[in-house]
């Protein structure tokens, strides 16, 4: 960590620490740091905190989440029978509506905004977005206007689909660790249906 200071945040943290950030004075500035952080002295240790706030966001990326959910096990008729009796697009009703929503467990100690974006190969069908706040236990991904399945859109969801998921690093806890006897990130998904269903006797 000392090390790190130097390379990247010297300039930052010098004044605090009282010693110049010029190459010549290196061991000194890793001396006092040393010294400042085991005597807890408040003024440096806010100012590592801030940086380290910051420091996933500015000098880190992820790569987005790619996942084949493939053919979901959902017979023809039950989707049939759900997508047949959906408002469609653009009727401006809501009364026989179906939407997508769920919940993420994140075990990270970091603060995420994902954008997951729901495609075929023909075309994206569904995008939304969701923070996962690091200082919740679950974070809820409710259903909105933004999550809303149509006929079409149900269709693809069970067929091949397949899900791209960016992920932008927003704020990280250097207090947490890491929990490496489970998932890092959960994300389960289920679906919410309003009005009845079309039975066909």
């Amino acid at each position: 960590m000392t090390d790190m200071m130097w390379t990247d945040y010297r300039h930052k943290i010098a004044g605090a620490l009282g010693i110049p950030a010029e190459d010549q004075y290196e061991t000194q500035f890793k001396e006092a740091f040393r010294t400042a952080v085991r005597s807890a002295k408040s003024e440096v240790l806010e100012v590592v905190k801030s940086q380290f706030d910051s420091y996933l966001t500015e000098d880190l990326s992820v790569e987005p989440i790619d996942y084949n959910i493939g053919r979901v096990d959902i017979s023809d008729d039950v989707i049939d029978m759900i997508a047949d009796n959906l408002d469609p697009e653009g009727s401006g009703s809501s009364r026989n509506s179906l939407y997508l929503a769920g919940e993420i467990v994140s075990r990270l100690p970091v603060s995420l905004y994902l954008e997951p974006e729901f495609k075929t190969a023909a075309a994206p069908f569904l995008k939304f977005d969701v923070t996962v706040d690091a200082t919740k236990e679950i974070n809820e991904i409710e259903e909105s206007e933004d999550t809303r399945l149509y006929a079409e859109s149900l269709r693809q969801l069970v067929d091949n689909a397949a899900i791209n998921i960016p992920v932008t690093l927003e704020k990280y806890y250097p207090g947490r660790g890491f929990e490496t006897d489970k998932p890092q990130i959960e994300i389960k998904l289920h679906l919410i249906k309003h009005g009845g269903l079309k039975l066909d006797i």
